[in-house]
């Protein structure tokens, strides 16, 4: 009985080694390689004609924004001077109307400039999405 009971491992292992080994002979080797390329599209965009116009235009809208901000910050903060000279000789509530004009145009100055910043952004963003859909095409090929 131990006779088959060594015989029966034997076989198993024999097959077990075979099987692996045939196996291993019998898997596919595959001729064509996928590659991937990782592009940094900040650079790509940045270094052609038509990014470093675009980023161009964008450093003189910015430029062009900062200065104005600038002026603006410049014209309220001597009608705030103003407003606190004027506060000493005004009534309470004459005051509180003038201060509560002047806080509506500080917010009304505050979102028209952030517009003209999101506009410069979008500009940005738009062109650059419009130059990555011309050259995919080109970088898929």
């Amino acid at each position: 009985m131990n006779f088959n009971i060594i015989k029966y491992v034997s076989f198993s292992v024999l097959f077990i080694c075979v099987s692996h080994f045939s196996y291993g002979q019998t898997y596919p080797v595959y001729q064509k390689l996928s590659t991937i390329a990782i592009l940094d599209q900040e650079f790509i965009f940045s270094n052609t004609k038509w990014g470093k116009n675009i980023l161009k235009n964008v450093e003189e809208k910015v430029t062009k924004l900062a200065s104005e901000n600038r002026r603006i910050e410049s014209e309220l903060e001597l009608e705030e001077l103003n407003l606190t000279k004027v506060r000493k000789i005004t009534a309470k509530i004459e005051f509180d109307i003038l201060a509560i004009e002047f806080d509506k145009k500080v917010k009304k100055i505050r979102n028209e400039q952030a517009l003209k910043q999101y506009e410069i952004n979008n500009y940005l963003n738009e062109n650059r999405k419009l130059f990555f859909e011309k050259i995919t095409p080109i970088l898929m090929n």
